[in-house]
């Protein structure tokens, strides 16, 4: 396994990833119908090449099979706007792989944000044992859909 960046012929497989993670972590959390929307518009070719051109998007590649991604905002202030695996990759260190390559990635990097739905314990617990710390939660609405969301916080450098 290696982490790479993402180019356009990843796009297919990184759409599949989102789709089954975004089911295996929001099923019950939030409505079958929100998820099919979000993913559908987030992770749509259009935006996925657009995150290319704007984003650090690494790939967890297994030979040529896509197990994961993170994509990071290149900012001394980054925010990291998504990272998924498959289920069958989590909790075997890709996940902590794939973060530590985004901050190597970011040689100016001071802090990095991350928003996470409160209900996703899978997430929160991830991030905290990454050493981010709970800012803020607050409720806000996403494609008519009412989330609770958590803000956390790292700081890389001081």
């Amino acid at each position: 396994m290696i982490i790479r960046a993402m180019d356009k012929r990843d796009i297919s497989q990184v759409q599949h990833v989102a789709e089954v993670a975004w089911n295996d972590t929001y099923k019950g959390i939030l409505p079958q119908d929100f998820i099919d929307k979000f993913v559908a518009k987030a992770y749509s070719s259009a935006n996925l090449e657009k995150r290319l051109e704007e984003t650090i998007f690494l790939v967890s590649d297994n030979n040529g099979h896509i197990e994961g991604f993170i994509s990071v905002t290149n900012e001394e202030n980054a925010e990291l706007a998504a990272i998924y695996l498959l289920p069958d990759y989590q909790g075997k260190g890709i996940g902590t792989q794939l973060l530590q390559e985004a901050i190597n990635k970011l040689p100016k990097l001071v802090s990095m944000i991350v928003y996470v739905e409160k209900e996703n314990g899978k997430g929160l617990n991830f991030y905290i044992a990454k050493g981010f710390q709970i800012e803020e939660e607050f409720n806000e609405e996403l494609l008519g859909h009412k989330v609770s969301t958590v803000k956390l916080k790292k700081t890389i450098k001081k």
